[in-house]
């Protein structure tokens, strides 16, 4: 939990039902004294949170990744309908805090906003175990476990800094370093022996559903 004058930032890990629990605390703590609350609380709805709190306070979703540690996060945010203007300008200024810890996707729903989060939660895990077995792969080839670290972490970046910067499809990318029978795409052909896609995609997937079955089904009272 982190006070900011008026704005309450509020972080819980899942399980949800402990969560929800705990924000009876909270409430009792602050009472009405916050006017802006974020939900940093994967898995719960705006809709269970504010059982617990006053009707005047004004809620935003928003779930971040790990790499907001390096002020290099991405954030998922969703803002519902405010019907109290006064409040508008401590909402922009609450956007804004957010703004110097990663990149804000805000979206149209709740709905979608656990989507993107669990997503963008979820890569950088799944990243880390490719970027893992890369290192090892260069360590095989040779090159001694630093240089195979900083090699592996710098060719990310600049695929990354290239896919941004170009806005090209991906494939593109694979296409201009890949050459008819050459030693690149026989890598290709071996590594997609093992499915890496649809391990993502299932990862993804699992994570997602996952995050639904730990929503509580009823409201909290």
């Amino acid at each position: 939990m982190l006070n900011f004058g008026e704005i309450l930032i509020l972080f819980f890990s899942p399980p949800s039902s402990k969560a929800l629990s705990l924000t009876k605390n909270v409430k009792d703590f602050i009472g009405d004294k916050k006017k802006v609350i974020f939900s940093f609380c994967a898995g719960i709805s705006l809709e269970n949170l504010q059982n617990n709190f006053s009707k005047n306070q004004y809620w935003i979703k928003a779930i971040s990744n790990v790499n907001i540690e390096t002020n290099n996060g991405y954030i998922a945010v969703y803002k519902p309908e405010n019907n109290n203007k006064e409040l508008d300008d401590l909402i922009k200024f609450s956007i804004k805090l957010l703004q110097g810890v990663g990149k804000l996707n805000q979206v149209d729903s709740e709905n979608m906003c656990d989507i993107v989060s669990t997503s963008s939660g979820a890569l950088p895990a799944f990243i880390n175990v490719i970027i893992d077995g890369c290192i090892d792969g260069c360590i095989y080839g040779g090159i001694s476990k630093e240089m195979a670290r900083e090699l592996v972490l710098d060719v990310f970046i600049g695929t990354a800094s290239n896919l941004l910067e170009s806005k090209t499809p991906t494939s593109n990318l694979k296409q201009t370093v890949t050459s008819p029978s050459g030693v690149v795409i026989k890598g290709i052909k071996e590594f997609e022996k093992y499915a890496p896609r649809a391990a993502m995609i299932d990862g993804i997937s699992t994570v997602y559903d996952a995050i639904n079955k730990m929503k509580p089904n009823t409201k909290a009272k």
